[in-house]
């Protein structure tokens, strides 16, 4: 192609570019080494510009469908804002491969995506619910990017929320082979995008609004920005209540004894290192607690069996100092006695030898007729 013409081609249709430059290398006319075909395509001549010309009649419909075939293949475009019936949106739409979308009474709503740390933080919380959910043996059901419709006053809605938790029946009930619930879940959680203010004031305003008309009885809102984290509780006049921190804890109505301090879904702490901590001791790392607890109780018990045993050596020897100590007393007393006794014979055989002496003298004495 004369480099004038493609000029001037690309110059006035700019999105004509890749047409060109492909069929330029396709098509034989284009070869500039034709001379043919370089005349064809001479600037200086004047049908050549006028070939070119949409709005010209030399430019027909056969010549344009020509260069369309040889067009790269596009991006995909969202669709977002297209007006679309209930049907259409589940079957053509829902499953789309190149972009997730809501269905807000006839009209397509792009859902944006979430930047990583805001998933970091909300996949903490939903750990932090499992934890909890297991410990007090809830039957539930956490689901993800799953749509539910919602007849609403006036309209109707089909929302994905990020995350879901059905309870109970709900989530007993659930048909898990199914790519939507035909139901209200109990508690939806979002995360917030900053992408697109509409994106923001979907999530903080519209669905706020959708899902206590819904009945979705918690909504939570995790934004990584930390600036619009909310937390909404269904009331008894129907709408949603902001549930504010005490003393920086967030606690559930839906599911009592569930609280967390709103700084650590930033901070994101392993459960393990919080089984300590009187927010969360009561539900975290519940068979970590039972197993170390149980290793406690055994090693009390080792302690306490240990301990009598002890106790009973003591006593033992304690018992055996006594029988030793009555050993020696008796071993004492004994030789007491013995002494006394010794004594005793030693006094009478003093005393007979005393008479014996007497009854001699005495003789003697009368033997030599000495009278006393």
């Amino acid at each position: 192609m004369n480099n004038q013409a493609y000029a001037l081609l690309t110059k006035n249709y700019p999105t004509n570019q890749g047409l060109c430059e492909e069929y330029q290398s396709s098509v034989q006319f284009f070869d500039t080494s034709s001379q043919p075909s370089a005349q064809f395509f001479d600037i200086s001549s004047q049908p050549s510009v006028h070939l070119f010309d949409r709005s010209s009649q030399s430019f027909d419909k056969k010549n344009w469908q020509s260069l369309k075939r040889h067009q790269k293949p596009s991006e995909p475009q969202s669709k977002d804002g297209l007006i679309v019936d209930e049907a259409t949106f589940w079957a053509d739409y829902y499953e789309d491969m190149d972009f997730r979308y809501e269905w807000n009474n006839g009209i397509l709503e792009e859902k944006p995506m979430a930047v990583i740390s805001g998933i970091l933080y909300t996949d903490w919380l939903i750990s932090l619910l499992k934890e909890y959910l297991k410990a007090k043996n809830y039957e539930y059901l956490i689901v993800a990017d799953i749509g539910f419709k919602l007849k609403l006053p006036g309209k109707s809605v089909i929302r994905r929320p990020d995350h879901a938790i059905l309870l109970g029946e709900k989530a007993t009930n659930c048909d898990t082979n199914a790519s939507t619930y035909q139901g209200v879940y109990d508690i939806c959680i979002e995360t917030l995008s900053h992408s697109k203010q509409k994106y923001i004031d979907r999530d903080t305003i519209d669905k706020k609004r959708e899902y206590s008309q819904g009945k979705v009885k918690e909504y939570y809102i995790i934004d990584y920005k930390k600036d619009q984290t909310l937390f909404y509780s269904l009331n008894t006049n129907g709408g949603y209540s902001l549930v504010k921190p005490k003393n920086g804890i967030i606690r559930s109505t839906v599911l009592p004894g569930f609280q967390f301090r709103e700084r650590d879904i930033y901070a994101r702490p392993d459960p393990v290192n919080l089984i300590n901590d009187p927010i969360y001791q009561s539900f975290v790392a519940i068979d970590l607690q039972k197993e170390r607890k149980a290793r406690e109780q055994e090693r009390k018990a080792k302690d306490a069996a240990l301990k009598i045993a002890e106790q009973e050596r003591k006593a033992k020897d304690a018992a055996l100092k006594i029988a030793e100590q009555e050993r020696k007393g008796k071993e004492v007393a004994l030789q007491q006695a013995q002494d006394a006794l010794q004594q005793a014979q030693d006094a009478l055989q003093q005393a007979e030898n005393e008479r014996i002496a007497k009854e001699k003298l005495q003789q003697l004495l009368i033997d030599r007729g000495i009278k006393l």
